[in-house]
């Protein structure tokens, strides 16, 4: 991952990943000891709106609309699996896939701007994750909320990944 200000980013454009790629990125997620449930699907979720990577999106959870408990497990579980002081590193995977690409997270929640892109307000009670090949990317395609049916539908099952290699 870059600065937004370095000219390499602003050339770069994130190569797509298979979908057995994307399979295997989910499945390490949701093997991850480093997230709760609701932060791997809210993850998952998220990463599902990349187009295999290609695309740079942002999810700002807002506390009013999921709970400051909730919310907060998003931004610890996002922030822990790239860690090195978590077991998931998940940024290792990422180097393997040779993209750019990657997953970032900070509290308070961006919010669309008129004339395009996004602003990032820290003081906003919640947290963005992204994933993007720039650092908290103001440029991101800021996603509509999920349902919180939406995230439940999501199956934390690696078994569903390895029926679905198999065939």
């Amino acid at each position: 991952m870059r600065l937004r200000d370095d000219e390499v980013a602003k050339a770069y454009k994130p190569p797509a990943i298979t979908d057995r790629q994307m399979a295997a990125l989910e499945a390490i997620i949701i093997k991850s000891k480093d997230a709760n449930d609701f932060a791997k699907r809210a993850i998952i979720w998220t990463l599902r709106q990349t187009e295999n990577l290609t695309k740079s999106v942002a999810l700002s959870l807002w506390y009013k609309d999921f709970g400051m408990d909730q919310v907060d497990a998003v931004q610890d579980g996002s922030h822990d699996m790239n860690s090195c002081n978590g077991s998931t590193h998940l940024y290792y995977f990422f180097e393997a896939l040779a993209t750019e690409v990657g997953l970032s997270e900070h509290c308070g929640c961006s919010v669309p701007m008129r004339e395009g892109g996004n602003v990032h307000i820290n003081e906003a009670a919640g947290i963005t994750i992204w994933f993007s090949h720039i650092f908290y990317d103001p440029r991101a395609i800021l996603l509509v909320k999920p349902s919180k049916e939406d995230l439940e539908s999501i199956a934390l099952s690696v078994n569903n990944y390895r029926k679905e290699q198999s065939t």
